[in-house]
């Protein structure tokens, strides 16, 4: 399956949304390669996705082609928050020209779905998980509000395989530094238990290269590079290893020190963009 942390991220008096997921594909094999997070042409948002990929790529696709067809939604005229609800239509839409599945449960989706990004109308983050409801035969949506589980001052949700085990491992983890009488601050935690996951040999649904993109409050998305330990120095996109005479315009982050460099190899201490 799949394990996608989203969260939103404090750096000094600033704050930015970040979505990461891992890249393995099950099914009889795994295949550490494989896109999960769709950056939408629009810029200020992604969907992504846990679960069974005959589901997942359709529609994600057909989702991403019908942004790409509208001035209004393209152009971010229309706001995430009016976007959302024809996602949804999308999704319900296209169940409706299945037929033949096999007598295995393959007829019910087993696939969630994350829609994030900014609100220019609101002007906050926000977050979706789309998740099919055997009661109604249909996707039904949920806006992911502040994880009030853990106090306040940040926002995150995992989704997928081990969910409920990685928020607690993330609630225990961010215990550990929290100020007392002060609200908790999100930096990389997420990151660093959805690695915890990812390079555990044990664990067969969840590897591959994390991927990662930012989204900030100028309304644009940025994929990073990202230097996976087991791939012997190659940069990673969005889970596939470059190729040797591959460039990109995108910063690189390096899974294990977490250090960031610009696309010339010189370390940066921050994001410029943040």
């Amino acid at each position: 399956m799949t394990l996608v942390a989203a969260w939103v991220r404090t750096i000094r008096n600033t704050k930015h949304l970040v979505v990461a997921s891992d890249s393995r594909l099950t099914g009889g094999m795994k295949w550490d390669c494989c896109p999960k997070i769709m950056p939408l042409n629009r810029g200020d948002s992604v969907i992504c996705f846990a679960g069974a990929t005959y589901y997942a790529y359709p529609i994600i696709l057909q989702v991403s082609m019908m942004v790409n067809m509208h001035d209004k939604i393209n152009s971010r005229a229309m706001d995430i928050s009016e976007l959302q609800p024809s996602i949804t239509n999308i999704m319900n839409t296209m169940l409706q020209y299945r037929d033949d599945f096999p007598t295995c449960g393959a007829d019910i989706p087993d696939v969630k779905f994350l829609f994030a990004g900014f609100s220019w109308r609101y002007s906050r983050f926000m977050i979706w998980v789309h998740e099919y409801s055997q009661a109604n035969s249909m996707f039904v949506c949920t806006r992911v509000k502040k994880n009030f589980d853990v106090g306040s001052g940040f926002s995150f949700w995992f989704m997928g395989d081990n969910e409920r085990e990685a928020t607690d491992s993330l609630v225990k983890e961010l215990s550990k530094t929290r100020t007392k009488g002060k609200p908790y601050k999100i930096d990389m935690e997420p990151f660093d238990v959805l690695m915890s996951y990812c390079s555990d040999k044990k664990c067969h649904e969840i590897g591959g290269p994390i991927q990662l993109v930012k989204i900030y409050k100028h309304m644009n998305y940025v994929p990073f590079n990202v230097l996976w330990p087991d791939r012997n120095g190659n940069k990673t996109l969005l889970g596939r290893p470059l190729l040797d005479y591959e460039r990109n315009k995108f910063l690189t982050i390096d899974a294990s020190s977490k250090r960031i460099t610009d696309p010339w190899g010189s370390e940066i201490e921050h994001n410029p963009s943040e």
